[in-house]
């Protein structure tokens, strides 16, 4: 019995809501036998519930609830964040709170696989502002988060000459340990392990975060201790520090990549074989025989010229108008559709 054309999922025939296959489009055929349409030979027209049905397959954490919405007839994607206030001890917290992030706007012609991306980007990005928020340092007195979204940017704009006297001298392991200390995330604890100068004169680091039974990581940014190891050109306090957050990040990070799943496929997991996401990309990007229909290929052309249409700026006149223009003069020969300019 030969094998079922498939599409997004196997054993699944029918193309999803909100999907549309372009008239003539061929089918692409794998190695085993089982073909489906690409996606580059779909058009798409997604509503709220439509995109609803997308986030019922994702799965990642109760803690981090998606929601879809629409307003102004525009829809959107927001992440819940539940949990413990970030600026309280959590001593004396007796109930979890939820806060959200920025909204997501979703176009009805994005494709399928790029509402799932846009899902999984606001995950990552709601999680980076937590970890900002989670790091702190005892500081004259107080503890500060020094790395957190929430400081007033024109403010420090007009401040940004004192930025610049920052020591950067080398330090020695006691006060790497006295600034390590200083440090907590999430109500863990920082331990120096290693410090050492390598024959490349880099400084290797590893260092360990320790949960204690106050912390709340588990489920959310680790599942135990964290080691962090890492290479310093110099040792400074301050080149230590935003390697350190720079290291949480990529935890984090981590933490999505191992557990953003779609329709039980971790799309993101360093599990999967690099080499067979490059084989399937040749094959789903092979270009169709030349006996296909020359109204396909027109359709196909037309279709993504008017995606790229729909994406193009639309700047009211004013200076941004005029400070883009004058970028835009800098560059010959620019392919594409040009954004469009009013001037008065």
């Amino acid at each position: 019995m030969p094998h079922q054309p498939i599409h997004r999922t196997p054993g699944f025939n029918a193309l999803l809501e909100g999907e549309q296959q372009i008239s003539n489009a061929p089918l692409i055929e794998f190695n085993n036998g089982q073909t489906c349409i690409p996606q580059h030979y779909l058009t798409f027209s997604h509503t709220r519930e439509s995109v609803e049905k997308i986030i019922l397959d994702i799965e990642y954490s109760d803690n981090f609830p998606i929601f879809v919405c629409e307003e102004n007839k525009q829809i959107y994607i927001q992440i819940g964040i539940i949990g413990t206030d970030n600026y309280a001890s959590t001593r004396n917290q007796t109930t979890t709170k939820i806060v959200y992030g920025r909204k997501w706007r979703v176009e009805p012609q994005l494709p399928t696989s790029e509402i799932i991306q846009t899902v999984y980007l606001a995950i990552m990005i709601a999680r980076e502002h937590e970890v900002r928020e989670l790091f702190r340092i005892e500081y004259l007195g107080a503890f500060t988060t020094p790395f957190n979204n929430h400081h007033d940017l024109p403010a420090l704009a007009h401040l940004k000459e004192v930025f610049s006297q920052q020591s950067e001298q080398q330090a020695s392991k006691s006060e790497v340990k006295y600034i390590l200390s200083k440090l907590s995330y999430n109500q863990s604890s920082f331990e120096l392990i290693i410090m050492q100068r390598l024959p490349s004169q880099r400084w290797l680091f590893e260092i360990r975060i320790t949960q204690s039974h106050c912390s709340n990581i588990t489920g959310l940014y680790s599942e135990k201790d964290i080691e962090l190891a890492f290479l310093l050109k110099d040792c400074s306090i301050n080149s230590l520090l935003h390697e350190i957050m720079a290291q949480l990040l990529v935890v984090s990070r981590t933490h999505v990549e191992e557990n953003f799943c779609y329709q039980g496929f971790k799309r993101f997991s360093h599990s999967n074989a690099v080499l067979t996401f490059a084989k399937l990309s040749i094959t789903m990007r092979r270009k169709p025989h030349n006996n296909v229909n020359d109204n396909f290929i027109k359709a196909v052309k037309s279709s993504n010229y008017s995606i790229d249409k729909s994406r193009t700026p639309q700047q009211q006149s004013g200076p941004l108008a005029k400070k883009i223009a004058r970028s835009l003069s800098l560059h010959c020969n620019i392919d594409g559709i040009l954004p469009e300019l009013k001037y008065e």
